[in-house]
């Protein structure tokens, strides 16, 4: 079977959530035996990388990136509206990338995977330059996340721009999900609500499939009372979940243990969090080995509160056998049990309460990332998923 796969930014080298979900699906069709070809967008926020040395890599995946300049500017606003695409997918649009997809599309290709919503832009090309079947996988409701960043702004300009945008998201979402072939989407719960715009579309939960690092220099041993937060720091919710946890949560934690630190790590902190003005935090930063922030902490925390898709960051946390404390949001889409797994709560007394649990009970904590670490090696490992998805698309194209 042959399948492109195309990305909205470079999958590989990750540097988070959403490159660890289209990496981990490249690897797990790849080393199925799936002949793939990779085709990625590149911008100057999310540049080429150099794959010199990767020679495995780029005989599996095939990769290629084209440049996509996705201007934010009032002249690409102004030429978005003689579109049939919104501003916040039009700025994407390349007849570089079009020429090359269209390259590609020239030899036999079975499946396109359309990797998020923003390579969506080019589904009506491939429905008509192509026989492929065309499966949307979603990381996202991105209209959700687009209604909360509405929902949240004070400034009544950019209120009304934003509530203009998620308006449009929200109607290119339900365009795609009534031209696609099929839908895969990482989320159960992202899936139920993405069928509600087509419910006869072919459709399959595909779990996040976990990349473990190249080199695992996971440490036995492990550090106390260091409680720590992975995310990158421009995507809202995260700033949300930081701000509550450090407001409302960490004052708690610190009266019962008061020698307990905090340490985040984040990359694009455009948040104004003053870090410094909480006692017992440390900002890291953008970490340049994420393998010597989890070795440096015990417990990972999730306060989210809003957002749509699957936490990576929580399977990625297990994997690295650290106990995870997590909002009902923030665990939502993955199948693991409170209690066993990890511990879940909402409220900003029973999130601190659950904390103090495991920094004062060392076997508890303990045997949830023991826990933990065993059932995402078993359930969420990307050769699993990649198997779940292959017999999706062979389905699909039977």
């Amino acid at each position: 079977m042959k399948v492109v796969q195309l990305c909205h930014k470079p999958p590989y080298p990750c540097y988070d959530g959403g490159s660890m979900a289209m990496h981990s699906l490249s690897m797990g069709l790849a080393e199925n035996g799936v002949e793939l070809k990779l085709l990625s967008f590149a911008t100057h926020k999310h540049p080429a990388p150099s794959l010199e040395n990767k020679r495995d890599y780029k005989k599996l995946c095939s990769p290629e990136y084209i440049f996509i300049p996705a201007k934010t500017n009032v002249s690409t606003f102004c030429a978005s509206l003689f579109s049939k695409w919104p501003f916040v997918f039009y700025r994407y649009y390349s007849k570089t990338f079009e020429n090359k997809l269209l390259e590609v599309l020239s030899s036999q290709v079975d499946i396109v995977v359309f990797d998020g919503l923003y390579t969506t832009l080019y589904l009506d090309l491939v429905l008509k330059h192509s026989k492929a079947k065309c499966v949307y996988r979603a990381h996202n409701v991105e209209y959700i996340l687009w209604n909360k960043k509405y929902q949240n702004q004070r400034n009544i300009f950019i209120k009304t721009l934003l509530f203009y945008f998620a308006k449009q998201v929200y109607n290119f979402e339900s365009h795609t999900l009534q031209k696609a072939h099929a839908l895969a989407a990482i989320s159960k719960t992202d899936q139920n609500i993405l069928l509600s715009f087509n419910k006869k579309l072919p459709s399959a939960h595909i779990p996040f499939g976990f990349t473990p690092p190249e080199k695992n220099r996971v440490q036995i041993y492990r550090q106390v009372n260091q409680i720590g937060f992975v995310g990158s720091l421009n995507w809202e919710p995260n700033v949300e979940a930081l701000n509550w946890f450090l407001t409302e949560v960490w004052p708690i934690i610190l009266v019962k243990t008061p020698h307990s630190n905090f340490h985040v790590a984040g990359r694009h902190t455009t948040s104004k969090i003053d870090f410094k003005a909480y006692a017992n935090v440390k900002y890291w930063g953008e970490v340049d080995d994420i393998q010597d922030f989890y070795n440096a902490v015990n417990i990972i925390v999730v306060p989210l509160k809003s957002g749509s898709g699957v936490r990576i960051k929580i399977v990625e946390a297990m994997y690295q056998q650290k106990a995870v404390v997590s909002t009902t949001k923030g665990v939502e889409g993955l199948e693991l049990l409170h209690g066993k797994h990890l511990s879940i709560a909402n409220s900003s007394s029973e999130f601190a309460n659950e904390i103090i649990e495991l920094l004062s009970n060392e076997d508890k904590c303990a045997r949830l990332a023991l826990n933990g670490k065993i059932e995402v090696e078993k359930e969420y490992h990307y050769l699993n998923a990649g198997q779940k998805m292959l017999k999706f698309l062979n389905n699909l194209k039977a």
